[in-house]
């Protein structure tokens, strides 16, 4: 007897990421950033024969 499994995954998925640096003397800078959550999708499929 003989088996055969299949897997399949497909995925996608988006984030950015923002920054900026503000020079406010020779000496002295701010900087701000930003990291958006991931948003991400995934699905498989599985056969056996």
């Amino acid at each position: 007897m003989e088996f055969e499994n299949n897997l399949s995954t497909r995925g996608s998925g988006f984030s950015f990421q923002l920054g900026g640096i503000l020079k406010l003397t020779n000496e002295f800078r701010v900087g701000l950033t930003y990291d958006s959550p991931t948003w991400y999708t995934i699905e498989e499929e599985t056969s056996q024969f």
